[in-house]
């Protein structure tokens, strides 16, 4: 049975949405299903005198004799009732409340209706905690991104599962009867033997009914068996291709070595703070403890780290930019393990004193005959060849299939998104 719109949108939202640059463009009220336009403007108001007539259909006497009734007041008078047209007006019939769009269809996939509330329920929580601090805008451009991914997905999903189910063999269709059996029969089991029990425990859980939950299981079967046998089947890896991105990214394996540096740094210091200092290194305290002194004022919470620096051999032609050229010169002649200060500069005729210290050159360096790599570089590369061949197939599905063009889907979701989840939440939060 098909699904109608109770639309009549509150014509005070509309004001608000158009008020707030909601209104992208004139077709975000209208969208093509099919053939059919669908409006969310208001339709032509019905009132109750529209039902009254004037044109009242003879009655024989027989039964205009049965619904003459006489009535007598305390006067006396008598007073006849006849049959007749009955006494309407506007005000009786007055609506209670705003109308509201309940749910509508917004396209189809392949013949199957895409409707909102079915669709916008998998994203709800999200597009309502984005509304809670978000400007109209920013928003906006949050939802159109979600709505639009979703319905591209949805479109691949629909696409598949149908394909998987037109190629099936007779006894592939009884297995995946089997299947869906066993997989209901199961999640009744394990909600001790009880149906009503397994439904509130996935409306619970997932926000689905039983049979909601074995629908999109089933779905997602077809939609693995057909990407495993039209696309994953397909993909094929070679000992060339392995070598071949490996010469190509040979830096990603093998990137240039690292200098890994420390640093002290005191202004204004003291011969009996560069004493102690270099002291206290002498006798081997590390020098990153050094470091964490508070007087240092190079990076002591990191026990005075220097960024890591990648060079190319060798080490000693280097041009360091950590300090004062005093320091990055003597950087250059360290090797690892060593230090070396105090080296004393000034900065706008204020005293200084450097130590610097070469903790470690690391060196990475990951060959092709490495077996990690060849696994690694034979996953990266089955992933590229098969989002490849999942863009050809998919191609292929969509020249042959109907679905209602996506921007009108994605544009009249949008609007009944914003006026769902935004409009109330984001006046909720502005305290209106």
């Amino acid at each position: 049975m098909d699904r109608h719109i109770l639309c009549l949108p509150n014509t005070n939202r509309v004001v608000m949405l158009a008020a707030i640059g909601f209104i992208a463009s004139s077709s975000l009220f209208t969208t093509g299903c099919g053939n059919t336009r669908l409006s969310l403007r208001p339709r032509t108001v019905i009132d109750a005198a529209d039902f009254a007539s004037d044109d009242v259909p003879a009655i024989s006497a027989p039964t205009a004799r049965l619904l003459v009734r006489r009535t007598q007041d305390d006067t006396g008078a008598v007073a006849v009732i006849t049959p007749g047209g009955p006494v309407l007006n506007a005000s009786t019939a007055a609506a209670t409340e705003q109308p509201v769009l309940i749910d509508a269809k917004v396209g189809d996939i392949n013949g199957r209706p895409v409707y909102a509330d079915a669709f916008l329920s998998v994203m709800e929580a999200r597009l309502i905690a984005e509304a809670q601090d978000k400007s109209p805008a920013i928003w906006l451009r949050f939802a159109r991104k979600l709505i639009s991914d979703e319905l591209e997905r949805l479109i691949e999903d629909e696409l598949l599962r149908a394909e998987a189910l037109a190629s099936f063999t007779p006894q592939q269709q009884q297995g995946l009867r089997y299947f869906v059996q066993n997989l209901r029969e199961n999640i009744v089991r394990t909600n001790r033997g009880s149906e009503t029990q397994a439904n509130e425990t996935l409306q619970r859980e997932e926000g689905v009914s039983l049979d909601q939950y074995i629908k999109n299981q089933e779905a997602r079967a077809l939609v693995r068996h057909q990407i495993d046998n039209q696309i994953l089947n397909k993909v094929h890896i070679s000992w060339r291709d392995i070598q071949r991105f490996y010469e190509v990214n040979k830096d990603r394996y093998n990137p240039d070595p690292v200098a890994v540096l420390r640093r002290i740094r005191l202004r204004k210091p003291s011969e009996e703070d560069i004493a102690r200092i270099t002291d206290q290194l002498n006798q081997g305290v590390a020098f990153a403890l050094v470091a964490a002194d508070s007087k240092n004022l190079y990076n002591p919470e990191q026990g005075g780290m220097v960024p890591d620096v990648s060079f190319k051999d060798p080490y000693s032609d280097t041009e360091f930019q950590i300090g004062p050229v005093v320091t990055n010169d003597a950087a250059k002649t360290l090797t690892s393990g060593s230090w070396t200060g105090p080296l004393r500069w000034e900065a706008l005729e204020t005293p200084q004193a450097d130590w610097i210290y070469l903790e470690q050159i690391k060196r990475i360096s990951r060959p092709l005959d490495d077996q990690m790599v060849q696994l690694e570089i034979e996953q990266r590369l089955r992933n590229i060849f098969a989002e490849r061949e999942r863009v050809l197939y998919m191609r292929r599905l969509r020249n042959q299939a109907t679905y209602t063009d996506v921007d009108q889907m994605s544009e009249l979701l949008l609007r009944i998104a914003a006026e769902r989840y935004y409009l109330p939440n984001a006046s909720a939060s502005d305290g209106s």
